[in-house]
Protein backbone atom coordinates (compact mmCIF):
# COMPACT_ATOMS: atom_id res chain seq x y z
CA UNK A 1 0.00 0.00 0.00
CA UNK A 2 1.41 3.55 -0.65
CA UNK A 3 1.34 6.70 1.06
CA UNK A 4 -1.44 7.79 -0.60
CA UNK A 5 -3.67 5.05 0.28
CA UNK A 6 -2.84 4.86 3.79
CA UNK A 7 -4.03 8.95 4.25
CA UNK A 8 -7.05 7.61 2.34
CA UNK A 9 -7.54 4.87 4.73
CA UNK A 10 -6.58 7.50 7.82
CA UNK A 11 -9.45 9.70 6.66
CA UNK A 12 -11.47 6.99 7.35
CA UNK A 13 -11.19 6.15 10.97
CA UNK A 14 -12.28 8.76 12.59
CA UNK A 15 -15.47 8.69 10.53
CA UNK A 16 -15.97 5.13 11.44
CA UNK A 17 -15.26 5.17 14.82
CA UNK A 18 -17.89 8.37 15.78
CA UNK A 19 -20.47 7.91 18.29
CA UNK A 20 -23.28 8.34 14.79
CA UNK A 21 -25.54 5.81 13.69
CA UNK A 22 -25.34 3.72 10.83
CA UNK A 23 -28.32 6.29 9.32
CA UNK A 24 -26.39 9.40 10.46
CA UNK A 25 -23.40 8.01 8.49
CA UNK A 26 -25.17 7.42 4.92
CA UNK A 27 -27.23 10.60 5.45
CA UNK A 28 -23.54 12.66 5.57
CA UNK A 29 -21.57 10.56 3.35
CA UNK A 30 -24.47 10.12 0.82
CA UNK A 31 -23.37 9.50 -2.94
CA UNK A 32 -24.96 12.33 -5.13
CA UNK A 33 -22.73 12.58 -7.96
CA UNK A 34 -19.57 11.61 -9.77
CA UNK A 35 -17.17 12.81 -7.63
CA UNK A 36 -18.41 11.69 -4.46
CA UNK A 37 -19.07 8.20 -6.34
CA UNK A 38 -15.07 8.32 -7.30
CA UNK A 39 -14.38 9.39 -3.65
CA UNK A 40 -16.32 6.37 -2.06
CA UNK A 41 -14.45 3.97 -4.62
CA UNK A 42 -10.91 5.90 -4.18
CA UNK A 43 -11.71 5.06 -0.22
CA UNK A 44 -12.71 1.62 -0.62
CA UNK A 45 -9.74 0.50 -3.00
CA UNK A 46 -7.01 1.98 -0.27
CA UNK A 47 -9.31 0.10 2.01
CA UNK A 48 -8.95 -3.48 0.08
CA UNK A 49 -5.43 -2.81 -0.11
CA UNK A 50 -4.72 -2.22 3.55
CA UNK A 51 -7.21 -5.84 4.34
CA UNK A 52 -5.14 -7.79 1.64
CA UNK A 53 -1.96 -6.67 3.07
CA UNK A 54 -3.25 -7.33 6.44
CA UNK A 55 -4.23 -10.93 5.60
CA UNK A 56 -1.11 -11.54 3.83
CA UNK A 57 1.09 -10.31 7.23
CA UNK A 58 -2.06 -12.99 8.75
CA UNK A 59 -0.97 -16.24 6.66
CA UNK A 60 2.65 -15.39 7.11
CA UNK A 61 2.47 -15.54 10.67
CA UNK A 62 0.29 -18.38 10.70
CA UNK A 63 2.47 -20.41 8.34
CA UNK A 64 5.39 -19.98 10.42
CA UNK A 65 3.57 -21.05 13.49
CA UNK A 66 2.28 -24.00 11.65
CA UNK A 67 5.83 -25.03 10.66
CA UNK A 68 7.04 -24.24 14.32
CA UNK A 69 4.19 -26.28 15.66
CA UNK A 70 4.60 -29.31 13.16
CA UNK A 71 8.35 -29.53 14.27
CA UNK A 72 7.25 -29.45 18.13
CA UNK A 73 4.69 -32.16 16.99
CA UNK A 74 7.30 -34.70 15.40
CA UNK A 75 8.82 -34.26 18.32
CA UNK A 76 6.12 -35.08 20.49
CA UNK A 77 4.97 -37.84 18.06
CA UNK A 78 8.68 -39.54 18.44
CA UNK A 79 8.82 -40.01 22.20
CA UNK A 80 4.88 -40.67 22.49
CA UNK A 81 5.45 -43.56 20.61
CA UNK A 82 9.07 -44.59 22.22
CA UNK A 83 7.09 -44.33 25.51
CA UNK A 84 3.61 -46.27 24.74
CA UNK A 85 6.15 -48.79 22.92
CA UNK A 86 7.76 -49.02 26.40
CA UNK A 87 4.70 -49.58 28.12
CA UNK A 88 3.84 -52.24 25.39
CA UNK A 89 6.70 -54.54 25.79
CA UNK A 90 6.16 -54.10 29.61
CA UNK A 91 2.41 -55.15 29.55
CA UNK A 92 2.96 -58.28 27.29
CA UNK A 93 5.85 -60.26 29.38
CA UNK A 94 3.52 -59.39 32.63
CA UNK A 95 0.53 -60.65 30.02
CA UNK A 96 2.29 -63.85 29.73
CA UNK A 97 2.34 -64.36 33.48
CA UNK A 98 -1.30 -63.00 34.31
CA UNK A 99 -4.17 -62.85 31.49
CA UNK A 100 -5.98 -60.63 33.24
CA UNK A 101 -2.86 -58.31 34.28
CA UNK A 102 -3.61 -54.72 34.51
CA UNK A 103 -1.87 -51.88 36.06
CA UNK A 104 -2.91 -48.27 37.81
CA UNK A 105 -0.92 -45.68 38.79
CA UNK A 106 -1.15 -42.11 39.56
CA UNK A 107 -0.66 -41.05 36.41
CA UNK A 108 -3.01 -43.32 34.19
CA UNK A 109 -4.13 -46.83 33.80
CA UNK A 110 -2.77 -49.70 31.54
CA UNK A 111 -4.76 -53.17 30.23
CA UNK A 112 -5.53 -54.82 27.54
CA UNK A 113 -8.97 -54.63 25.15
CA UNK A 114 -10.06 -57.54 22.92
CA UNK A 115 -10.77 -55.95 19.80
CA UNK A 116 -13.36 -56.84 17.12
CA UNK A 117 -11.43 -58.03 13.65
CA UNK A 118 -10.97 -55.71 11.06
CA UNK A 119 -12.34 -56.50 7.63
CA UNK A 120 -10.70 -55.06 4.35
CA UNK A 121 -12.47 -54.90 1.28
CA UNK A 122 -11.51 -54.89 -1.99
CA UNK A 123 -14.60 -53.45 -3.20
CA UNK A 124 -14.58 -53.92 -7.25
CA UNK A 125 -13.64 -57.82 -6.65
CA UNK A 126 -16.47 -58.16 -3.92
CA UNK A 127 -18.90 -55.82 -6.55
CA UNK A 128 -17.78 -58.05 -9.26
CA UNK A 129 -18.75 -61.43 -6.63
CA UNK A 130 -21.94 -60.03 -5.69
CA UNK A 131 -23.80 -58.08 -8.85
CA UNK A 132 -25.42 -61.34 -11.19
CA UNK A 133 -26.01 -62.96 -7.92
CA UNK A 134 -29.18 -64.64 -5.90
CA UNK A 135 -27.71 -61.89 -3.44
CA UNK A 136 -26.99 -58.58 -5.39
CA UNK A 137 -30.09 -57.51 -4.10
CA UNK A 138 -29.74 -57.46 -0.04
CA UNK A 139 -26.16 -56.76 -0.40
CA UNK A 140 -25.40 -54.07 -2.77
CA UNK A 141 -27.20 -50.68 -3.05
CA UNK A 142 -27.35 -48.27 -5.55
CA UNK A 143 -27.50 -44.23 -4.83
CA UNK A 144 -30.00 -42.68 -7.59
CA UNK A 145 -30.25 -38.36 -7.21
CA UNK A 146 -31.38 -36.02 -9.37
CA UNK A 147 -28.63 -34.40 -12.01
CA UNK A 148 -29.91 -30.73 -11.44
CA UNK A 149 -27.62 -29.67 -14.43
CA UNK A 150 -29.48 -31.86 -16.46
CA UNK A 151 -33.12 -30.86 -15.14
CA UNK A 152 -31.97 -27.32 -15.61
CA UNK A 153 -30.62 -27.19 -19.41
CA UNK A 154 -33.56 -29.57 -20.31
CA UNK A 155 -36.31 -28.67 -23.30
CA UNK A 156 -39.19 -31.27 -21.01
CA UNK A 157 -38.41 -29.26 -17.86
CA UNK A 158 -39.75 -25.32 -18.25
CA UNK A 159 -40.28 -23.05 -15.35
CA UNK A 160 -43.64 -21.04 -15.03
CA UNK A 161 -43.52 -18.51 -12.35
CA UNK A 162 -42.16 -20.28 -8.95
CA UNK A 163 -42.74 -23.52 -10.33
CA UNK A 164 -41.20 -26.16 -12.66
CA UNK A 165 -43.85 -28.19 -15.27
CA UNK A 166 -42.87 -31.20 -17.19
CA UNK A 167 -43.84 -30.24 -20.63
CA UNK A 168 -44.74 -33.75 -21.76
CA UNK A 169 -47.53 -34.39 -18.88
CA UNK A 170 -48.29 -30.92 -17.86
CA UNK A 171 -47.64 -31.45 -14.63
CA UNK A 172 -45.74 -29.85 -11.98
CA UNK A 173 -42.43 -31.05 -10.70
CA UNK A 174 -42.67 -31.79 -6.62
CA UNK A 175 -39.41 -30.37 -4.75
CA UNK A 176 -38.25 -27.54 -6.80
CA UNK A 177 -38.89 -23.67 -6.36
CA UNK A 178 -38.00 -21.65 -8.70
CA UNK A 179 -37.19 -17.70 -6.37
CA UNK A 180 -36.22 -15.10 -8.91
CA UNK A 181 -33.43 -12.66 -7.44
CA UNK A 182 -32.24 -9.18 -7.68
CA UNK A 183 -29.32 -8.31 -9.53
CA UNK A 184 -26.52 -7.45 -7.25
CA UNK A 185 -23.68 -4.61 -7.18
CA UNK A 186 -20.44 -5.43 -8.52
CA UNK A 187 -17.77 -3.40 -7.88
CA UNK A 188 -14.18 -4.03 -9.38
CA UNK A 189 -11.03 -2.01 -7.75
CA UNK A 190 -8.47 -0.86 -10.48
CA UNK A 191 -4.80 -0.64 -9.01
Amino acid sequence: MNWLDEIEVEELEPVFHAEESEEQLKERFKITDLASLNWALRKLSALSKSHTEELELVNAEIQRIQEWFAKQDETYQYSKQFLEGLIGEYAAEQRKADPKWRQRSPYGYVSFRKQQPKWNYNDEVLEEYLVGSEWEKDYTRTKIEPDKTKIKESQIFKVQGEKIINTVTGEVVPGVTVIEREPTVTIKLEG
